[in-house]
């Protein structure tokens, strides 16, 4: 598994994530219905996937997409 996400977004992945997965948690705490317990079921996974994908430093749709960020071009 390569890096292709570079440290910025590495960063912003992480903390967005964190806070996509708190609130995604935090709502659903409070959630009544079935359609709200859905939204906030997926809200979290991402705020997850996002955590994951910071802290893996690889992003899978870049791979198949082939894109690498030019800051990352540079140093190869």
């Amino acid at each position: 598994m390569s890096i292709n996400i570079t440290f910025a977004e590495r960063i912003g992945r992480v903390f967005v994530g964190m806070a996509g997965a708190a609130a995604g948690a935090a709502l659903l705490v409070s959630a009544t219905s079935v359609l709200a317990i859905v939204f906030e079921v997926l809200i979290t996974a991402s705020g997850i996937e996002l955590i994951v994908t910071g802290v893996l430093r690889h992003f899978p749709l870049h791979s198949k997409i082939a894109h690498v960020p030019a800051s990352l071009r540079r140093s190869q």
